[in-house]
């Protein structure tokens, strides 16, 4: 009783925190943050179209695969994996240039940083079964707090920065309850979401260095 109870706990965990669901509130804060900083005001259009084209369009794919009843919606079969990633990476590679064009520079850098990490980790899904999921979460999630960080002394509205606050506390905290789900639900074993969230932190610091947005 107590076992099904957790594997229901970590199946909801795993659909609360998929990709599509983290990534596009996530996508839809740092807009915020990124409008009000630029412009002196929130841009919710901007918000909008950022949830769209990093939270949403990766990962339509998977969404038509499911509803044609030829996948589970996490995709869960690795060797199904691979063309999807590809079709995601369509929708971020725009991205990047189309946010650093209009002068959204964190956006266009979480946008590369997806993209990036969409090819390496569609290489190593050729050989192994990498955690998306939490990599999913722990590319935006380091990218806020980097972006708290930074902007640490800039005005920014009572409401919106506890957002901020909020969003990242909550996910430091889900990140390791995410990966006790994967591997709770059978999706991944410890080695693989731990991987995942070591490359995943790393590339986007390092990621957002290079970008200049640091």
């Amino acid at each position: 009783m107590k076992n099904n109870l957790s594997q229901k706990i970590a199946h909801v965990t795993s659909i609360i925190l998929s990709n599509p669901i983290v990534d596009s509130i996530f996508a839809f804060i740092i807009a915020l943050n990124e409008s009000f900083v630029k412009n002196g005001s929130y841009d919710v259009k901007i918000a909008l179209v950022s949830t769209f084209l990093l939270g949403i369009a990766p990962y339509s794919g998977a969404f038509v695969m499911y509803l044609r009843n030829k996948s589970d919606i996490f995709v869960s079969e690795r060797e199904k994996r691979p063309i999807l990633m590809i079709a995601g990476m369509i929708p971020l590679f725009l991205s990047a240039f189309y946010f650093y064009y209009i002068g959204y520079m964190w956006l266009s850098a979480l946008a590369t940083i997806f993209f990036l990490e969409s090819l390496v980790y569609f290489l190593i899904t050729l050989r192994w079964k990498i955690s998306l999921h939490v990599s999913g979460l722990s590319i935006p999630l380091t990218t806020m707090s980097t972006m708290i960080v930074k902007w640490s002394a800039v005005a920014i509205s009572g409401t919106l920065a506890f957002l901020n606050f909020v969003l990242t506390f909550v996910g430091f905290i889900m990140l390791p309850v995410l990966m006790w789900a994967r591997v709770k639900v059978g999706a991944h074993t410890w080695s693989q979401v731990i991987v995942s969230a070591v490359l995943s932190i790393l590339m986007t610091y390092y990621g957002l260095t290079i970008f200049g947005v640091q």
